[in-house]
């Protein structure tokens, strides 16, 4: 961990990122972000971005220590963030899951290699060890009268506390996917609309896709204020 975190934004290397849902959370608790996703991004909200493999970064890492790469953007971080495709473990893709690889298990050893405080995030089937719940209800996602639970899991070699599963509204908004979203007609008896999409994940500058991959900025939000406070412990100790 770099000396000057205390003086700073502490660096939060997001991989994985997408549009920076994740990314806006950890913003807003008080970190400077660099975005890693193997394609274009380009309504990605950060601090910098790297178009790369997001294991290749990590082992060149692991291997060499921080670095530039092009454009000017150095990885040097002092917290890593992974949002790894969950298609393997989410339930919309119980037939067929054994065609989408794992990457939880090959990035695990490499988050741990680096000696830094790390998180891993993905959906509740996923294999992530000893991780903590997040939910949408308990941290105001809601649009209207549709909540979001959108249950998500963290693991963390930093001790992390979750929220519970808490119900604020009557009806729960479905954002999956990238069809016709049929589970909402069936729920709630209509398609919600864009913008209440947009609200419900409090990102307003994502598509439909987008959406359908993220993460709400609430949860890194609540997540990032335990790690920055690990952080500047760290630093001060």
């Amino acid at each position: 961990m770099t000396s000057n975190a205390a003086f700073r934004r502490p660096c939060l290397l997001d991989l994985g990122c997408g549009a920076g849902g994740a990314t806006r959370g950890y913003q807003r608790a008080g970190f400077y972000v660099v975005g890693v996703d193997i394609n274009a991004q380009p309504n990605y909200c950060g601090d910098g971005f790297v178009q790369a493999d997001a294991l290749e970064v990590m082992e060149v890492l692991t291997q060499e220590g921080p670095f530039m790469v092009e454009g000017g953007v150095r990885i040097d971080p002092d917290v890593i963030h992974a949002s790894m495709p969950c298609q393997r473990w989410a339930a919309i893709t119980v037939r067929g899951r054994e065609n989408h690889p794992d990457f939880i298990t090959p990035l695990r050893p490499l988050l741990e290699a680096t000696g830094l405080p790390w998180v891993m995030e993905n959906v509740p089937a996923s294999p992530l060890c000893d991780p903590v719940m997040v939910c949408g209800g308990a941290l105001g996602c809601v649009s209207g009268d549709l909540q979001l639970h959108r249950h998500r899991m963290f693991e963390s070699n930093v001790p992390l506390e979750g929220t519970g599963c808490v119900t604020v509204r009557p009806q729960t908004v479905s954002i999956v996917g990238h069809g016709s979203p049929t589970g909402n007609r069936g729920t709630l008896g209509r398609n919600p609309t864009i913008a209440e999409k947009r609200k419900a994940m409090g990102m307003d500058w994502s598509n439909r896709d987008e959406l359908s991959e993220a993460i709400p900025p609430a949860y890194t939000e609540f997540v990032g204020a335990q790690l920055l406070a690990h952080v500047r412990q760290e630093v001060a100790a």
